[in-house]
């Protein structure tokens, strides 16, 4: 037999693993069977007999499993790429987000956005706002195929996102959306949803009991404590901005505590650095239940294409979280950990377990953390063209709202992509898990590459995750299971 993949080895305080990335399997392994799984060249095939003759009944075992499972089997499959195959995909499952960006103008400045100076390869700030024209041409598209595709999945849902900049610098096209919405479609769909994301600047309460009534999902940004937030999240003449943010959300939670609007959903999303103080944050959420209780996502400034992090070496700083999260696992090996802790630090666990492991649950993913442009997001900018996502590369456009996505630029993008793929990710082990996409990827002029130091980290981020999952896993396995609700 042949090993086609390198096994992946990690390993516990008390135990050695395996994970296969052809079939997502994890098995456990003895030292013996961890040396032979580290000594496996892809280039050579494993002699059993030879194996079976020095009766080594452990490798034999392990051989036999092995082959019994099909791991390690399989190399990189190549994604069929062809505008009849965008046709069926489209046709069949429709589109799943129509992202709308109002406008690329913000009264923030946030040192972190991707939009900022600090990120080469994205799209800047500017004064360009969508018009309803536009909005509605995107809108009766977007319907116009998933209407399509409900023919083959009833299930289809709609949802429309605003985006921007800062989304409610165009607050009256907002309000048009909706109206129109509901006015044309409502009546015939009952599953359309609104979402919103949004630094909550200018949330006054009549804009709050507009989303409420409208059932809107609003994500609004803060990152912990004032210093925390502040630090980054200024407005456009560099002023802090935390105490109005801080007062919204309480104005937020008033009228959602009113129970006036049973439907209405609101969170918060929490962006962190080297400076970030994870033990200062856990103790403001443990203060301020009712925003702990609202935590979205909790998620670090982006490092690909940046260099934001240039001047964020504070060792001091560094080696507290490092020391925050030693302690934090410790104690969420101990029975009940989940009752006596912050919302804040169930997030953080799940950052470093189980949104990793999340992945192993899909298939062979052949565009690797990549989507079908246009397919899973269509986010329409306010001139009208059509992109694959809010953040990528404005050059990477792929049809606009007069004519529609246009398979032979959809082609051209993943084409591109795809040939990267080829020749980088052919021979690695953790090809289908890794969430390497089109913006990650994206060098200038709308090229990608993968840098080395990319891997480098996903690699180490992702064993790191499997031994902390592991580890908990055989130490308190109904944390997981609350983890992953």
């Amino acid at each position: 037999m042949k090993f086609e993949v390198t096994p992946f080895i990690f390993e516990t305080s008390n135990s050695f693993y395996c994970y296969d990335d052809t079939t997502k399997v994890v098995i456990p392994i003895n030292k013996a069977e961890k040396l032979f799984l580290e000594s496996v060249n892809t280039d050579e095939e494993v002699d059993l007999s030879t194996i079976q003759q020095k009766n080594n009944q452990d490798i034999s075992y392990l051989l036999n499993r092995v082959n019994t499972l099909g791991m390690f089997q399989i190399p990189y499959k190549k994604y069929e790429l062809s505008s009849k195959t965008l046709e069926t995909s489209l046709k069949e499952k429709g589109i799943f987000h129509l992202c709308l960006v109002v406008t690329e103008a913000c009264d923030f400045r946030c040192s972190y956005c991707i939009f900022s100076d600090y990120y080469e390869f994205t799209k800047s700030y500017s004064s360009k706002k969508m018009d309803f024209d536009t909005a509605r041409k995107s809108i009766d598209y977007y319907f116009q195929q998933n209407t399509k595709a409900m023919l083959h999945n009833p299930y289809v849902s709609f949802n429309i996102g605003f985006y921007g900049g800062e989304p409610t610098l165009n607050w009256k096209l907002i309000e048009a959306v909706v109206k129109y919405v509901k006015t044309e479609y409502s009546d015939i769909f009952d599953n359309i949803n609104f979402l919103m994301t949004t630094n909550g600047f200018t949330l006054t309460e009549k804009r709050i009991d507009f989303l409420a009534e409208n059932h809107f999902i609003v994500s609004v940004s803060l990152d912990g404590t004032k210093e925390n937030h502040d630090r980054n999240r200024v407005t456009h003449q560099l002023k802090p901005t935390y105490n109005v943010i801080f007062d919204n959300l309480k104005r937020i939670e008033k009228i959602y505590k009113s129970k006036k609007y049973p439907k209405f959903s609101y969170g918060i999303l929490i962006t962190f650095d080297n400076l970030t103080d994870f033990k200062v944050l856990d103790d403001f959420f443990l203060k301020n239940k009712f925003l702990d209780d609202r935590i979205q996502l909790i998620a670090p400034v982006s490092e690909f294409g940046t260099e934001y992090y240039k001047n964020q070496n504070n060792r001091e700083l560094l080696k507290k979280r490092t020391d925050f999260i030693f302690n934090l696992m410790e104690k969420a090996k101990q029975k009940e950990f989940e009752e006596h802790t912050t919302n804040f630090s169930l997030f953080l666990l799940k950052n470093m377990i189980s949104i990793p492991l999340l992945y192993l649950n899909y298939s062979v993913s052949q565009l690797r953390g990549a989507c079908t442009p246009g397919h899973h997001k269509l986010t329409v900018d306010p001139l009208g063209n059509f992109h694959m996502c809010e953040k990528s590369n404005p050059d990477l456009y792929i049809g606009d709202v007069h004519k529609g996505i246009d398979k032979d630029r959809q082609i051209e993008v993943m084409s591109k992509y795809q040939s990267l793929i080829e020749s980088k990710c052919q021979e690695c082990n953790l090809k289908n898990v890794c969430q390497i996409c089109y913006v990650s990827a994206t060098s200038e002029n709308g090229n990608y590459f993968i840098s080395d130091s990319y891997c480098e980290k996903f690699r180490k981020s992702f064993k790191k995750s499997m031994s902390n999952y592991y580890e908990l896993l055989e130490e308190n396995p109904s944390l997981l299971i609350k983890l992953r609700k």
